[in-house]
């Protein structure tokens, strides 16, 4: 495995583990993974030509997608369940 490909592997885990925590933050990510901020923006830049905050939102809208088609969970509950305080903001987020 490469380098780089352990780094997504860590974040991947980083993002996972914080889905619902609505302060997730590249800085607290690239505080996990001990590289800077800036660091992370071009390593992911170049891996997978996405900003961190791109990623994270797109896990997060994949994961709300998954648990709406597949749960009985209300919009709300989904809504924190991927870290977001405000249902009307997920909800355009969302859409």
């Amino acid at each position: 495995m490469s380098a780089d490909e352990r780094l997504m592997e860590r974040m991947f885990d980083i993002i996972k583990k914080n889905m619902d925590n609505p302060a997730l933050s590249v800085e607290m990510i690239s505080d996990e993974l001990k590289i800077s901020r800036a660091q992370l923006h071009r390593k992911m830049k170049g891996i997978i030509d996405q900003t961190p905050v791109d990623l994270v939102r797109s896990i997060r809208m994949n994961h709300a997608a998954t648990l709406l088609t597949t749960t009985d969970l209300k919009t709300y509950e989904v809504a924190y369940a991927v870290g977001s305080n405000s249902q009307s903001y997920f909800s355009s987020s969302f859409s």
